[in-house]
């Protein structure tokens, strides 16, 4: 959790400034909330996919290469449009990690000792954000924001294999 929350910071701080530079100051407001509905969408797919046969696992592999395969367009992408509705379809796989991953936590703590491992997890994904906030800001300073969220990529590409490790079983979302 806190190499995907670490990673989210750039995207996170980001988007503002750069389509208010592709699209314009008017349209910020759309994009936040085509962000909103996406995201959502990503939440009710998340409860329906963890209904089926689909394990937590397989639906936290799933969201992070939906975040791959959009960010990494988005980021290529020299018109403004385009780039956005990428970035909309990476919100869809950010809406899908967060509750499924909440859900895999609470499925495989023991009861015992579930508040002291949901606290340090929490207190994991918020020393993650900090940094994360911090290194993309200083990034920015020196590269580009397409640059900033290139090496956000990295770090979701990084988790791939700590997903892969993860245990099956358990309920689902």
């Amino acid at each position: 959790m806190g190499i995907s929350v670490f990673a989210f910071q750039s995207f996170n701080m980001l988007w503002s400034p750069f389509y208010e530079e592709k699209l314009g100051r008017s349209y910020v407001s759309l994009v936040w909330f085509g962000c909103a509905i996406f995201s959502l969408a990503g939440n009710f797919l998340a409860g329906w996919a963890g209904k089926g046969a689909w394990s937590e696992k397989t639906i936290l592999f799933f969201s992070t290469i939906v975040i791959l395969v959009f960010s990494l367009p988005m980021t290529l992408c020299e018109n403004g449009w385009l780039s956005l509705m990428f970035f909309w379809l990476h919100e869809f796989g950010r809406g899908i990690f967060t509750p499924t991953h909440s859900a895999y936590l609470q499925d495989h703590i023991p009861s015992d000792r579930r508040a002291t491992i949901g606290s340090f997890n929490s207190m994991i994904g918020r020393f993650g954000a900090a940094i994360g906030w911090l290194l993309s800001g200083f990034l920015g300073d020196y590269i580009a924001i397409p640059q900033n969220w290139q090496i956000s990529i990295l770090f979701f590409i990084f988790s791939i294999p700590l997903i892969l490790k993860l245990q099956n079983g358990g309920k689902k979302v």
